[in-house]
């Protein structure tokens, strides 16, 4: 699910958008809630946050995360991974960037049977 907000710009002409997404787990396999193509011969820094509330209110999580990728010819390269912040009263749920092929993802982990409606907000700061 992917979904897009106005850009912003920093006055240089950087370009740094913002896509956000809300998606809904009800079990524990990884799930993709973002996607976002990185344009060709680029590096970018992504910046993520990520609000997870179980259905019935039992449990919250929220991540900040944020990563460095590039893009030269076929495939984006995924840089590492920063954990900003965490806070899962559950301590069992999980989100994460991933790359497939040209787009970088946001990948949330939630738990077996247990409805979590997550919720995600995406920037990009991005040098042609």
């Amino acid at each position: 699910m992917t979904g897009s907000m106005p850009s912003s710009s920093d006055g240089s002409g950087v370009r740094c958008p913002i896509f956000s997404a809300q998606s809904w787990s009800t079990d524990a396999p990884p799930t993709l809630i973002l996607s976002e193509t990185v344009p060709a011969a680029s590096v970018s820094t992504f910046r993520v946050v990520v609000d997870a509330r179980y259905d019935d209110g039992s449990n919250h999580a929220s991540f900040v995360m944020t990563v460095k990728i590039h893009r030269e010819g076929a495939g984006a390269v995924l840089g590492v991974e920063n954990s900003d912040y965490t806070d899962d009263s559950s301590g069992v749920l999980a989100a994460d960037f991933a790359v497939s092929g040209n787009d970088v993802q946001v990948i949330v982990t939630g738990v077996a049977a247990t409805n979590i409606t997550w919720k995600a907000r995406m920037g990009r700061v991005q040098l042609p």
